[in-house]
């Protein structure tokens, strides 16, 4: 019979890390720990994480690129409130055959 020789054990306990990028939108992700080592000892741990975006208030309040928006919103709002006024304040005459106009 031959019997192997024991195992040195590192000092202290044993801390395992990974690095993970997470993508830039929502997802759930699961991370599953399933360590089996010959004999009796069997390690199974999972944890289930979600990711969300940055909030509202993570991002500037003005950003440059979108200033094509921007300037349709305005010049958009500009006609219209131009569009109103001409159209309230124009009279309401009517051409007669003749040439000469007459209020309503």
């Amino acid at each position: 019979m031959h019997r192997a020789p024991p195992r040195r054990r590192p000092p202290g306990p044993v801390c395992y890390h990974v690095a993970f990028r997470v993508p830039d939108r929502h997802a759930v992700f699961k991370f599953v720990l399933n360590y089996r080592h010959r004999g009796w000892m069997m390690l199974r741990v999972a944890t289930t994480v979600s990711v969300v975006s940055f909030r509202h208030d993570g991002y500037p309040g003005f950003l440059s690129a979108v200033w094509s928006y921007y300037t349709g919103v305005i010049s958009t709002s500009v006609g219209f409130l131009v569009f109103a006024t001409l159209w309230l304040a124009g009279g309401d005459s009517v051409l007669c055959k003749k040439g000469k106009r007459h209020q309503r």
